[in-house]
C-alpha cells in the first residue's frame, strides 16, 4: 500500500502578538513635535498665561465676554481649527517619514466592521461614564461647564461645516494624541502607560478655556480613548467614536444640562 505524506497541521491560526518595541532614543524632530504637543500647546491654551502674554505684548487683557466673541465668529473658529489641526497632522506625517515610518505604524489600520462596532459601543458607554463623572467632579468642587452653546452651530452653513469639523477633530486628535504620542513615548519608556497619561492630560488641557472641571473630564475621556487604542492596536474605533460624539454634540449637549 502506497504511503502518503502527512498534511501539515498549523499549531494555531491566531495571529501572533507583535513584540513590544525596544527602548531607543527619539529623533530630534520627534522630540520637538512632542514638546510642542505636550508642553507648548497646554501652556498657551491656559487662559491665565494667555491673559498675561497679551498684557505683556499689547497692554490689554482678554475681554470678560471672550466666549461671546467666539460665538460671534463661529465660522472663523471652525475653519481656523480645521486648518490648524490638519497642519499638525501634516507635520506629524513629515516627522514619521523622516523616521521612515508610515501612518500604519501608529495605528491607522484595522478598517473592519468589528472596529467600527466597538467604536459605537465605546461611544455609548463613554457617554454614560462621563455623565457619572460629571456628578463626581461636581461633588469634589470641580464644576463641569456645560454652557457651551456659544460654540455650537446655529445656521445651516455652520451645521454643514460642523460635520467636517467633527471629522477633523476625530481623525486629527486621535492620530496625534493617541497614535503618535503613545507610540513615540513607548520607545522611550518601554510601555504605553506614560504615553497614555501624558497624551490624555495634554488633550484635556486644550479645553482649558472651559474650566478645570472640563479639563479633568476630557482628560479622563482621553485616557479611556487611549485604553481603547492600546487594546485594539488601531485608531479606527477611537476616530469613529470621537467623530460621532462631536458630530452629535449639538443634540447631546442640551441633554447634559
Amino acid at each position: 500500500m502506497e504511503e502518503t505524506s502527512p498534511l501539515p497541521v498549523p499549531i494555531s491560526s491566531a495571529p501572533a502578538e507583535p513584540a513590544p518595541p525596544g527602548r531607543r532614543p527619539l529623533k530630534i524632530w520627534s522630540i520637538l513635535f512632542l514638546f510642542f504637543l505636550l508642553v507648548f500647546l497646554p501652556v498657551v491654551n491656559f487662559p491665565p498665561f494667555v491673559n498675561w502674554l497679551m498684557y505683556q505684548l499689547t497692554g490689554t487683557r482678554l475681554p470678560p465676554d471672550f466666549e461671546k466673541d467666539i460665538g460671534d465668529n463661529r465660522m472663523f473658529t471652525y475653519v481656523a481649527t480645521m486648518v490648524f489641526q490638519w497642519g499638525l497632522v501634516a507635520f506629524m506625517y513629515l516627522a514619521l517619514r523622516l523616521e521612515k515610518l508610515k501612518m500604519a505604524d501608529i495605528g491607522l489600520g484595522g478598517f473592519t466592521v468589528r472596529n467600527f462596532n466597538i467604536g459605537a459601543i465605546f461611544l455609548v458607554a463613554s457617554i454614560f461614564a462621563t455623565y457619572l463623572l460629571t456628578f463626581g467632579l461636581d461633588a469634589i468642587g470641580l464644576k463641569v461647564n456645560q454652557e457651551l452653546d456659544f460654540i455650537l452651530p446655529k445656521t445651516p452653513a455652520e451645521r454643514l461645516t460642523w460635520i467636517f469639523l467633527a471629522f477633523t477633530a476625530g481623525f486629527c486628535e486621535e492620530a496625534i494624541y493617541r497614535g503618535y504620542v503613545i507610540s513615540r513615548l513607548q520607545l522611550v519608556t518601554g510601555g504605553w502607560l506614560w504615553g497614555a497619561i501624558l497624551s490624555a492630560l495634554s488633550f484635556g488641557s486644550l479645553h482649558a478655556y472651559q474650566g478645570f472641571g472640563n479639563i479633568a473630564l476630557i482628560s479622563i475621556y482621553g485616557f479611556l480613548l487611549s485604553l481603547l487604542f492600546v487594546w485594539r492596536k488601531s485608531l479606527v474605533p477611537g476616530i469613529f467614536a470621537h467623530f460621532l460624539l462631536d458630530v452629535f454634540a449639538p443634540v447631546l449637549q442640551p441633554l447634559g444640562k
